[in-house]
């Protein structure tokens, strides 16, 4: 299974994982054969990306950070309780649903035998908001396990983050999702978000108030360059500073209407080019160290020429999975091998590559020929 784009080359494949909505609504179920109408429907529903079953490599498992049932869950909670807070119903039980959320992602977390840490990459534009709070909650819990926090402080800082972008709301989504530049004006609007979250999570929710605060602090920068209010330093709450990391890491390894997800590799060398000086220098370790550079099921080209599929995570060392080799150096298919990438320290890897290249699909296809002829 792996990751591809949403377009015509891949009508035939057969779907890896079930695509459901934020609500609970299937789509498409894994396994699914897809046509040009399912193609197209869900490029309708604001998906830009789909998980496929691997014929090179059928054994591939993308195993996210969280259960299946977890992260439902967790996503129809934000999105019930952003709703609610909006219209101004009441919220008694949503504290409460979104404190067991909190607790369940924070169990998924201890329970995961994964050291290395995968996240589900698919979402669709109207949901992004609820899945990006969900994602920035369990990528703030990773970083704040690493920094051994106790768990009262744990769910704190989780509450605080599955609820950071509420303000959002209060935005119009045709600045949110504007493909172009904002005008001044417009990001103007924007920078008043956490602020707007603040305030509804003080009125609405009888909850910690340092949660309120990682609502209100999570785009403050350590410079001084953030917003609302251009904090500095220690000035900025320690789980503002986290909520800042995990916020920014989830939002750009995402596909936005407006642009196309960078991946983990770019994302981290974004992010450590800005350690010291936009953020926390530990959380941004706490984070790579436990999160998949080279997520399972990326196809790669290797230094040694060969091509390759990451089909493990090494415990010990986020940015050397074991890849299990399908290709040699002039894309030839070769029988297949897996190179624990730690125990070749002489080889890396060159690039994370979108689809295998055209040589090695030309090979496939004959294959598949092949096997079809009576």
């Amino acid at each position: 299974m792996r990751l591809v784009r949403l377009s015509g080359k891949i009508v035939g494949k057969k779907l890896g994982k079930t695509i459901q909505t934020a609500d609970g609504q299937v789509l498409l179920r894994a396994g699914t054969t897809l046509t040009s109408s399912y193609i197209k429907h869900l490029k309708r529903r604001g998906y830009q990306s789909i998980y496929i079953q691997d014929e090179l490599v059928p054994d591939i498992e993308i195993n996210d950070a969280i259960n299946e049932s977890t992260r439902l869950k967790a996503t129809q909670a934000v999105a019930h309780t952003l709703q609610n807070v909006l219209q101004g119903r009441p919220v008694r039980k949503d504290r409460k649903r979104v404190n067991e959320v909190v607790e369940n992602i924070l169990s998924d977390l201890e329970n995961n035998e994964d050291f290395v840490f995968c996240l589900s990459a698919l979402r669709c534009a109207d949901d992004y908001t609820f899945v990006h709070c969900v994602n920035t909650c369990v990528l703030a819990l990773i970083i704040g396990t690493a920094l051994h926090k106790q768990k009262s402080d744990l769910k704190t800082l989780g509450v605080g983050t599955i609820l950071h972008d509420l303000g959002k709301l209060k935005i119009s989504p045709s600045i949110l999702n504007k493909p172009g530049s904002l005008t001044p004006e417009e990001f103007e609007q924007v920078k008043e978000h956490p602020r707007i979250g603040f305030d509804l999570l003080r009125k609405h929710f009888e909850i910690n108030l340092v949660s309120a605060h990682v609502a209100f602090q999570h785009h403050e920068r350590m410079d001084g360059t953030g917003y609302p209010r251009g904090l500095k330093g220690e000035e900025i709450h320690i789980f503002g500073r986290i909520a800042a990391v995990a916020d920014v890491y989830d939002a750009i390894t995402s596909d936005r209407i407006y642009r196309s997800r960078m991946d983990p590799v770019r994302a981290a060398e974004l992010l450590k080019n800005a350690a010291g000086t936009k953020f926390d220098p530990r959380f941004i370790q706490g984070l790579l160290e436990r999160i998949a550079l080279f997520p399972n099921g990326s196809i790669v080209l290797l230094s040694t020429g060969e091509v390759g599929v990451v089909v493990r995570q090494d415990r010990k060392l986020s940015s050397r999975p074991v890849i299990r080799v399908v290709a040699d150096h002039k894309y030839r298919l070769m029988s297949s091998y897996d190179l624990p990438l730690r125990n070749h320290p002489e080889i890396t890897i060159r690039k994370i590559l979108n689809d295998y290249p055209q040589k090695i699909k030309e090979q496939l296809a004959r294959v598949r020929a092949k096997a079809s002829t009576p």
